[in-house]
């Protein structure tokens, strides 16, 4: 899925090998070294991905980032950001049904989740961030990842492909972001940068989609699922490939430059949609 529309030019660093004179970067070792990889090419991936994000700007920006690499639930439930083994930590746990391969993390759509352990209310009581999907999956039905205890607001969440055909997402406000969408595949993420009505978005494959027309009420206090939204017990059963959280707030060109870096960590790992 190529990004459409806006012309934020991509610079030669999406494609640029490591720093450091093909050293690993500090933070990518960190990770790989919790999770146990070594295998070169996810080394390879998980580096620049690491690398590509600081050049952007945007991995200052994240509070949680969950590459889905290795293949099984103990390398996926590690937070790229802080790979430490522990809930304050972000590192998922895994409960129901969850089906872990080399293209990431798949629900059953009965009772499969992660719980990210990060309380959206609590964490982003500034009414600024928001969080990202990236779906290998062209299915309807689930509510992807955040929470939704208050249906339609004081919710953090994103639905790539509902029901009835619409990308939904909500960002603390009093009425949900939708779109028709027919194809749920590709990076989903909502943002909140500020208060104001027109300060939270919607977007899809870096681009934007919709936009708030309401200012921020605020979040509920609840910790963030993927594959389910927490307060709603809509399983998903897509599968996913790249999840994060962020308490900055993503601009358009921000939005724009992570799918890039994003699908390129995909298309690396042969897993792109």
């Amino acid at each position: 899925m190529a990004p459409l529309g806006i012309g934020i030019g991509i610079g030669s660093s999406f494609f640029s090998p490591p720093s450091g004179g093909g050293g690993l970067d500090p933070d990518a070792e960190a990770f790989l070294t919790a999770a146990g990889i070594v295998d070169p090419t996810l080394v390879s991936a998980v580096n620049t991905l690491t690398v590509e994000l600081k050049d952007q700007g945007l991995w200052a920006k994240m509070k949680a980032i969950y590459p889905f690499v290795g293949g099984t639930a103990t390398t996926h439930k590690f937070n790229l950001k802080n790979p430490a083994d522990t809930n304050a930590a972000y590192r998922l746990v895994f409960l129901g049904g969850v089906t872990h391969s080399a293209f990431g993390i798949q629900g059953n759509a009965i009772n499969g989740y992660a719980n990210t352990w990060f309380n959206v209310g609590t964490e982003l009581s500034s009414g600024v961030g928001g969080l990202g999907f990236y779906s290998r999956t062209n299915i309807q039905g689930g509510r992807e990842m955040g929470i939704n205890v208050t249906n339609g607001s004081r919710s953090l969440i994103v639905i790539p492909r509902y029901i009835d055909d619409v990308f939904y997402a909500n960002e603390g406000s009093a009425s949900w972001l939708t779109s028709p969408n027919f194809d749920g595949r590709g990076l989903y993420t909502v943002t909140r940068t500020g208060l104001g009505a027109s300060n939270g978005a919607s977007y899809k494959n870096g681009v934007r989609v919709q936009t708030s027309s309401f200012s921020f009420l605020s979040f509920d206090s609840a910790n963030a699922y993927i594959l389910v939204a927490n307060g709603f017990a809509q399983y998903s059963g897509k599968q996913c490939a790249f999840a994060y959280i962020e308490n900055q707030g993503l601009s358009d060109a921000d939005n724009f430059n992570l799918y890039n870096i994003v699908q390129t960590f995909q298309t690396t790992l042969g897993r792109q949609v």
